[in-house]
């Protein structure tokens, strides 16, 4: 059973990768960062956490997290105009 949430996790996080990278070439030259977490909420988000609720609390849910945490960083980065090295402390 865990193996198969581990599996299925991976699916997720693989569907959300590629639902961020067609948002983030469609949404790179937006000024507006409001619009830009409108739509990283109604096309990454749930890329991500399909049926996330039947998921067990095992020791690979941190990863989805640590996924999510990334994407916003990507998406904060260019707005801030800050270096790489910042921006992975964030």
């Amino acid at each position: 059973m865990e193996n198969d949430s581990k599996e299925e996790l991976n699916r997720r996080r693989e569907a959300a990768w590629a639902a961020f990278g067609s948002l983030k070439e469609a949404t790179g030259q937006l000024a507006d960062s409001d619009l830009q977490s409108r739509l990283f909420d109604s096309t990454v988000l749930p890329a991500l956490c399909y049926a996330a609720e039947t998921w067990p609390d095992t020791a690979d849910t941190p990863k989805a997290r640590a996924t999510h945490r990334a994407y916003k960083r990507c998406l904060v980065q260019p707005a801030l105009n800050i270096s790489s090295d910042f921006a992975v402390q964030i």
